[in-house]
């Protein structure tokens, strides 16, 4: 029960901000925030405030009646209670975030466009690349076969077949997950 003996360690679900930090990264959206303030001098009411800099997310100001889709969805401490613990769960609503939200597609979208800025030359060996910075490791065999057969036989416009498998690729639990 103590996890004494095993040769590894057990599963851990990534926070939130460890996972927009990472897309971001990928993305090489992620500014490097050197101190200042994170919100506008002018603004009035936390309502309806939606934070659209690319900093790291500790820089997030997290207002009690803003927070961003992407920590509620993962487990964010409620800001109104004093008690800071975060929960750990999955649930269905966290895979529909990456699937369905905005942020996460203009992600993979930006990811695809700088896919074909670099010199690799064929599908293989983008798709490697691909999995090598997403996954953190190879593909198999069964899955460079799939991304391959999706690449070349999908209807959709060539740059959306990429921004599709890069999705995927996010919304993986070998992504949200720390082995």
């Amino acid at each position: 029960p103590d996890n004494r003996f095993l040769s590894r360690i057990s599963r851990r679900v990534l926070e939130a901000e460890v996972l927009r930090d990472a897309m971001l990264s990928i993305s090489g959206e992620l500014s490097v925030f050197t101190g200042g303030s994170t919100w506008p001098a002018t603004i009035k009411s936390d309502y309806g405030y939606i934070h659209n800099r690319f900093e790291r997310s500790i820089y997030v100001p997290i207002f009690r009646n803003a927070i961003p889709d992407a920590f509620t969805a993962f487990d964010m401490p409620d800001p109104n209670s004093v008690n800071g613990a975060r929960s750990v769960s999955t649930v269905a609503p966290q895979a529909l975030y990456m699937l369905n939200n905005l942020f996460v597609i203009e992600r993979a979208r930006i990811t695809a466009t700088h896919l074909f800025t670099q010199p690799l030359t064929d599908n293989a060996a983008r798709i490697d690349d691909l999995y090598r910075r997403i996954i953190g490791r190879h593909p198999t065999a069964n899955e460079q076969s799939i991304a391959l057969r999706h690449i070349t036989v999908s209807t959709v416009p060539l740059p959306e077949r990429w921004a599709m498998l890069i999705q995927a690729l996010f919304a993986s639990p070998d992504f949200r997950y720390l082995d």
